[in-house]
């Protein structure tokens, strides 16, 4: 008898795992889905945004709305840029740091991203490496790499009046780090190298 319970126990036991397991793998491909529909939802913003010139946020409650498009041929990145460098941005997409320069503008454009995600391209990056951004207006902006290098973000801020048209690309360092949230940022430097329109 006690044999017999032991067995219906185990049993028991075996179930219940199967069925927590199910609901976690259900959950994690609930994430990707949702990140699936999200760039869909962004990419569907953005083409509003160029057809109309309003900004189109991706989804009615949303506290961000797609305002570049980043484009890194020679990796295979082709990104929205978000308004803003918070959390719930920098989720879905790079994000825009507000105060920095608009594209085009004399100043630095200031894009960060998470390193292991959308701006994992970076760890790739060379001088010389041709970059494209593309505004609201239709305007794409390019620019060419001419320099890279870490700075440690408790010592050091990154400047937007810089005199000159750049975009700075940032992301957190080092690209393999186990934990999350360190001073160290890698920067990425690329001047202007001229403006077409692809609208």
């Amino acid at each position: 008898m006690i044999f017999l319970t032991l067995k219906l126990m185990r049993k028991a036991v075996i179930a219940l795992c199967l069925v927590a397991g199910g609901f976690l793998l259900a959950d994690s491909g609930w994430i990707y889905a949702k990140a699936e529909l999200a760039q869909e939802l962004i990419e569907d913003a953005w083409s509003q945004t160029l057809e109309t010139g309003a900004v189109v946020k991706p989804w009615p409650w949303a506290d961000t709305w797609p305002v570049a498009r980043l484009e890194a041929a020679s990796h295979d990145v082709d990104l929205y840029v978000l308004q803003g460098t918070h959390g719930s941005s920098l989720a879905f997409g790079p994000g825009y740091l507000i105060g920095s320069a608009t594209p085009g503008d004399v100043g630095s454009t200031i894009i960060a991203g998470h390193r292991d995600t959308h701006f994992r391209f970076m760890e790739e990056l060379k001088r010389g490496d041709l970059i494209k951004l593309t505004d609201t207006a239709g305007k794409q902006h390019q620019y060419l790499v001419n320099a890279l290098h870490v700075v440690d973000s408790s010592k050091e801020q990154l400047l937007t009046d810089t005199g000159q048209n750049e975009l700075v690309l940032v992301t957190c360092y080092p690209f393999e780090a186990i934990n999350p949230g360190g001073p160290l940022r890698y920067v990425v430097h690329a001047a202007s190298h001229g403006v077409r329109r692809v609208m």
